[in-house]
């Protein structure tokens, strides 16, 4: 039986119509500091709060000048290797010369470089803030965010943060539809937002969801639940976000599942838990289809106290650059023309939540296991077998992470199942959802139809593995 557990102390429960004390005083808060800004570019995701930064804060000119004189001063002033120095230049030996004049600028600038990213960690470091910190002083990023204490069906309770869309006019004499998703490595529930609203209008979807998965996003981080980072919980976070919501929905007509990247594998296990008498569609986006669900590890002591401080700090310096999220997602977009700055924005929320730097590091270190296990494929195929269920497979030909050929090797002997259609995206790159929303949705929305009709002569099954453009 999936419940939703009761908000504890402190943590409010962010839903359109919440009355708890708790929510009202946390609105309230928030008012006194600043109103949520909408971006211009997209009306479902906020600006940053001025009190949060992102990114490292630059040091002012001065303050970098004092730092690389006092730099130069002291490796000069208080080193034995300089008092050499002087002694070498009154004896006029020109090789002892040279190789001190190095030392000393090579000292110069490895105590400057130094000194400067300590200043900038002790005042100009990018925020690092708890969820429920987070929604008590400021609000969470999205006007469709929400954070809650889920009771999953293994007995443990975890705050999850994920977004809702609640069709405000879905057709009543058509059938209902709840829609679920799930977001790829890297990203968090934030990055399906372009398209949600979308999604719900075209399959007359009462709910839209996705859920940030343990170790992205605001999703809580247990350090005594190594089992939180599993692609198995995931699975399990959706389904009780998508139950719920179907049974407050008085029953979906259909259910969608859709998955993105590494977000396959949660997708095809949640797809397991659906009844078979519930009609489903599953739509895979640039999917991983080579790796097996991840299995959490405890952290020793040794790799609290000498390795992940180190890997911390690296990432929090990659992550605080300003143009990290931009020029990756230049590279992950088919045509970087165009990415937007509202683009960059839902990749940056996710990375003030404190204890980011430390699930990145367990995710990536857990991802790296058994990648040659195909047990996700296995997955992928029970659930292309599955009673009323149809499978589209989504791929743009400039994805240079999951390349199109890949899935096309993977996919081979597949091509002839009447369930499955694979569609081509020309120019777009691994988030075509993000990049192209609506030729996204027209092209899933085409290889549904195809999938509708009677079973037709194979020549025919085969179109459904060509490119599909609007």
């Amino acid at each position: 039986t999936m419940t939703r557990m009761a908000p504890s102390s402190g943590v409010v429960v962010v839903e359109e119509g919440s009355t708890t004390a708790a929510s009202a005083a946390a609105t309230e808060s928030n008012a006194l500091i600043s109103p949520p800004q909408v971006h211009q570019e997209e009306p479902n995701i906020y600006e940053f709060p001025k009190n949060l930064r992102p990114t490292y804060g630059d040091l002012p000119i001065i303050l970098q000048l004092a730092t690389w004189i006092t730099s130069f001063w002291v490796s000069v002033s208080f080193t034995v290797r300089q008092i050499a120095f002087w002694k070498a230049m009154a004896r006029g030996n020109t090789f002892w010369n040279f190789r001190i004049l190095i030392q000393c600028i090579l000292e110069t600038l490895l105590l400057g470089v130094v000194s400067n990213l300590l200043l900038q960690d002790l005042f100009f470091a990018p925020t690092r803030i708890s969820t429920t910190d987070l929604i008590k002083s400021f609000h969470l990023p999205s006007p469709l965010s929400r954070y809650e204490t889920l009771a999953l069906d293994n007995g443990k309770s975890l705050g999850v943060h994920y977004v809702q869309y609640d069709n405000p006019s879905p057709e009543p004499n058509q059938d209902k539809t709840t829609i679920h998703v799930n977001h790829g490595f890297g990203a968090s529930s934030l990055s399906w937002i372009p398209a949600v609203p979308l999604l719900a209008e075209k399959w007359n979807g009462t709910t839209v969801m996705g859920h940030d998965a343990c170790g992205f996003g605001f999703t809580e981080r247990p350090e005594d639940w190594p089992g939180a980072y599993d692609t198995a919980t995931s699975a399990k976070i959706g389904k009780c976000l998508l139950f719920s919501n179907a049974a407050a929905d008085n029953a979906a007509d259909r259910i969608i599942l859709m998955g993105h990247s590494s977000g396959t594998q949660a997708t095809l296990l949640l797809a397991q838990d659906i009844p078979e008498d519930v009609p489903l569609d599953v739509v895979l986006v640039a999917p991983v289809l080579t790796r097996p669900p991840r299995i959490g590890t405890k952290r020793g002591v040794l790799r609290k106290l000498l390795v992940d401080p180190p890997i911390r700090y690296a990432l929090r310096r990659l992550v605080g650059a300003k143009n990290f999220w931009r020029n990756g997602l230049r590279l992950a977009w088919g045509d970087p023309a165009r990415l937007q700055n509202a683009d960059v924005l839902r990749f940056q929320w996710p990375a003030i939540c404190e204890g980011w730097e430390q699930g990145m590091a367990d995710i990536v270190r857990l991802e790296g296991r058994n990648r040659e296990n195909d047990e996700t494929m296995n997955l992928f195929r029970h659930v292309l077998r599955r009673p009323q269920t149809r499978v589209v497979v989504v791929s743009g030909t400039g994805d240079k992470v999951i390349p199109t050929k890949s899935l096309e090797t993977l996919l081979q002997g597949e091509e002839e199942n009447e369930n499955l259609a694979f569609v081509k995206m020309d120019g777009l790159g691994h988030d075509p959802f993000e990049e192209n929303p609506d030729g996204f949705v027209h092209v899933v929305d085409n290889a549904l139809s195809s999938l509708s009709s009677a079973p037709v002569p194979n020549p025919m099954v085969i179109n459904r593995f060509s490119s599909d453009n609007p």
